[in-house]
């Protein structure tokens, strides 16, 4: 048993600072996780990389509280942001996220990035516009990475 104590003052800064994500059928090769840090990168088919997504800074999350139900504990997992504007180009990649899973990594303002989601337990894409509302008279998106994961995220130090 160990105590759970920050040893350096004001060395855990909140939120998350970038947001990547791919389509779990572009994972060529994946990774194992062992005391919650990922030990391998994570190999993409010819083609397939990480896919970057700007975000109004004040506007980028992460969370996966845990849930419990008859069957045992998940995580109730969703990433997300503001992204300001619209687009064709916008339009186009979130009509053909449609009906795909995906996993993501985060970067918080440590600089530590957490991949959230597997192949087998991908999130999904979902896309909200709005006119006025969301950014005090600007237009967007707001875009969120969202599903049900059998467990937690993990360091992903590549």
């Amino acid at each position: 048993m160990r105590d759970i104590v920050r040893k350096l003052p004001n060395t855990n800064p909140a939120g998350v600072m970038l947001i990547q994500w791919a389509p779990v059928e572009s994972v060529r090769q994946w990774t194992t996780k062992s005391r919650g840090r990922y030990t391998n990168e994570i190999l993409f088919f010819e083609g397939w990389r990480w896919f970057n997504i700007y975000g109004i800074p004040e506007t980028l999350f992460f969370k996966e509280p845990k849930k419990r139900a008859d069957a045992g504990p998940y995580y109730d997992t969703s990433a997300g942001c503001v992204v300001p504007g619209d687009d064709e180009e916008f339009r186009d990649v979130f009509e053909w996220a449609e009906d795909r899973r995906f996993i993501v990594r985060t970067k918080d303002h440590v600089g530590d990035w957490r991949l959230v989601a597997t192949p087998w337990h991908g999130l999904k894409m979902e896309t909200d516009f709005d006119s006025d509302r969301i950014m005090a008279g600007q237009r967007g998106f707001t875009v969120s990475f969202e599903g049900r994961t059998p467990s937690a995220s993990g360091i992903y130090a590549f």
